[in-house]
């Protein structure tokens, strides 16, 4: 990555109004290797330091930030201080576009887990050899869907019942794992960026 000190305020407003603009749907596909190579940073890097800007403008909107909030958080953020006005003239004037989005993402009706219910059974004796002393798990995955803000029990709920031995319980298990730790990751943080 090139030296910081080469992108002037000009280019960072710009940069800011790219991904200000990307948040609120003007710009369908962000051009990542044509910026990149403008600004003389590695993809990987600009779509971090994408992501993070990004985020940076959700809670600037998801707290309603006025003026000096604004620069409150601004200043939390570990950004240059000669970059604050340009940032600041790309993001306020649009704060309340950037929180209505995040209002309606938030109101849709999305599936949750609700609620996880277990059971082992084990055959104590049996005909066949190879079936005695095998645990059998009985699991029961209720998922509701509702609002992120309020699942409550007169949402519809929607149950899973599954009966496993342990060597398919524990591939349940991590593929669930893998499921969460992926919500976190790169990629998946652009899809869920509106749910933060």
């Amino acid at each position: 990555m090139k030296n910081s000190s080469i992108i002037t305020c000009l280019e960072f407003g710009e940069f800011s109004t790219i991904i200000r603009n990307d948040l609120l749907g003007f710009s369908k596909n962000v051009p990542i290797k044509k910026i990149s190579k403008r600004f003389g940073i590695d993809p990987m890097d600009l779509q971090q330091a994408m992501d993070a800007l990004a985020y940076l403008m959700l809670h600037i909107a998801k707290v309603k930030a006025n003026q000096e909030e604004f620069e409150i958080i601004y200043d939390q953020s570990g950004l240059k201080p000669q970059f604050k006005k340009s940032f600041f003239d790309a993001v306020f004037p649009h704060i309340n576009e950037i929180r209505d989005i995040l209002l309606e993402e938030n109101s849709r009706d999305i599936k949750r887990f609700k609620d996880l219910d277990w059971k082992m059974s084990l055959v104590t004796s049996c005909r066949a050899r190879q079936k005695v002393m095998v645990p059998k798990y009985t699991v029961k995955l209720d998922i509701a869907e509702g609002t992120q803000n309020d699942i409550t029990d007169n949402d519809k709920t929607e149950s899973f019942l599954m009966d496993v031995d342990y060597t398919n319980l524990k591939r349940i298990q991590t593929e669930l794992e893998d499921a969460l730790k992926s919500i976190d990751a790169t990629y998946s943080r652009k899809v869920f960026k509106f749910l933060k």
